[in-house]
């Protein structure tokens, strides 16, 4: 086993209660996941178990909390960056099973949508197709369907057309989304929901539109969204989060431990691989 980003070396012999006194109680992890496929559902509970012999595991809302009031951390945070099919058939059955926590985050506009995210189709074709959809056109229209999702599903509809539609065995249907139904049958009492902010960045989307979405979210649910999961740093949006009720952001786009001093509202991930 080892830690990444910004943990110490792994010491040749570091014992049990070492490696505590360089985790605990300075820091708190924060685990994120977005697919367990059918090969890696053992890996995931052979990580999450790894986990359990350095922390106790909390939600991620009780950690922002103690950000806050400046208490002191030493948990991990289990999280899931979407609601996909396989984090409902190989990941939360496990985790209700051993009664721990986890949050969700949700985007409104995929809840129950059969099809990958644009940037996902657009990476299955270059994958495939590296002569035909080269590395740099490749990285041009990912950057843009970031920005532009219209430009990014007329990208997809112009290489269906020239290339053809992907075959079946390309894709794993569980990479598809859950229905609002088996989100809320899914997600147990200890358990918590955020929100994934929209694919563009939000500077060039309507705040109330936003609003919106968390209104709607809620709604669905029966529970207020104080979190959300972002791929970027979010900037000088932060203060309309915040007049939104968002209290913690968590960030795809960086990665380390939770420490005392930690922004809320720039939340590291971190990531652990199994050796």
């Amino acid at each position: 086993m080892s830690f990444a980003h910004g943990s110490p070396p792994e010491k040749e012999g570091c014992t049990y209660s070492e490696i505590m006194k360089l985790f605990r109680p300075a820091n708190s992890i924060v685990l994120v996941w977005d697919h367990v496929d059918e090969k890696e559902r053992s890996k995931f509970e052979e990580q999450v178990e790894e986990v359990l012999r350095f922390y106790p595991i909390e939600s991620l809302s009780n950690i922002v909390e103690r950000l806050y009031k400046r208490q002191r951390q030493g948990f991990a945070a289990i999280t899931f960056s979407s609601a996909r099919k396989s984090i409902f058939l190989r990941a939360i059955p496990w985790l209700n099973s051993r009664k721990l926590p986890f949050t969700l985050f949700l985007n409104p506009t995929s809840i129950g949508s059969n099809r990958l995210p644009i940037q996902e189709e657009l990476a299955l074709y270059h994958h495939y197709y590296p002569e035909r959809f080269g590395e740099a056109i490749f990285q041009e229209w990912e950057r843009e369907s970031w920005v532009i999702p219209a430009e990014g599903e007329a990208r997809i509809r112009s290489l269906r057309r020239e290339i053809g539609p992907l075959p079946l065995n390309f894709l794993d249907p569980t990479r598809y989304f859950a229905t609002w139904g088996e989100v809320v049958r899914g997600v147990k009492e200890k358990s918590e929901f955020g929100i994934t902010l929209s694919v563009q960045p939000i500077g060039d989307k309507s705040f109330s539109a936003l609003e919106g979405e968390k209104t709607f979210v809620q709604n669905q649910i029966g529970q207020t969204v104080r979190l959300a999961f972002a791929q970027r740093d979010l900037g000088s949006d932060l203060r309309e989060l915040r007049r939104l009720g968002i209290a913690g952001v968590l960030l795809d786009s960086q990665t380390g431990p939770v420490g005392r001093d930690t922004d809320p509202m720039k939340l590291p991930r971190w990531e652990m691989r199994i050796k």
